[in-house]
């Protein structure tokens, strides 16, 4: 679906389930209400980033929607989030009907890796890939060499300033 960053950076995301619709609302005003079957793959992982961005606002981070903002040209990072001295960096994935492959993971590394390196400039970093379920998103090889931390080392040439999580947040 198109435009559907700028559709849900204008406001806060409702998802109703029962009625298979995601709402946005701003000020208390309803500002865009859709069908969820009219989302593709793209629409699914841009609402999945503005949920998981949201559930973190509510636990008293900053989050800048880097990948809403930004659409195709993200470099690898959907969301930069602040809380304290912790920058944390977010890759989120909704595959709901495939798996993350060991070269998308590849993919990811070097993409946020050189992001990263380019705009973060002290303190530690940290890169959360997050996905709605660790099981149906990761082969079982791929889950194994993920969770390794020397496969992210040999990977990742900033392993000094990042630090990598597989994080499981449902929607």
């Amino acid at each position: 679906m198109r435009g559907i960053g700028k559709i849900l950076t204008s406001g806060e995301l409702f998802v109703d389930w029962s009625k298979n619709t995601f709402q946005v609302i701003n000020n208390n005003e309803l500002i865009y209400i859709q069908s969820l079957d009219i989302l593709d793959v793209h629409g699914w992982g841009s609402l999945y980033e503005k949920y998981v961005g949201q559930l973190y606002q509510k636990q008293g981070y900053e989050v800048i929607f880097h990948g809403l903002n930004k659409g195709l040209h993200d470099k690898g990072i959907d969301l930069i989030m602040n809380k304290g001295n912790d920058v944390i960096y977010v890759q989120c994935k909704y595959k709901a009907h495939s798996k993350i492959s060991q070269n998308l993971i590849e993919k990811i590394l070097y993409s946020a890796g050189n992001f990263i390196s380019r705009t973060h400039k002290s303190g530690q970093a940290f890169l959360w890939l997050i996905v709605p379920d660790e099981n149906k998103c990761f082969t079982i090889n791929t889950k194994s060499k993920l969770s390794s931390r020397a496969y992210f080392e040999h990977h990742n040439k900033t392993q000094n300033k990042v630090k990598l999580r597989v994080v499981e947040i449902k929607m």
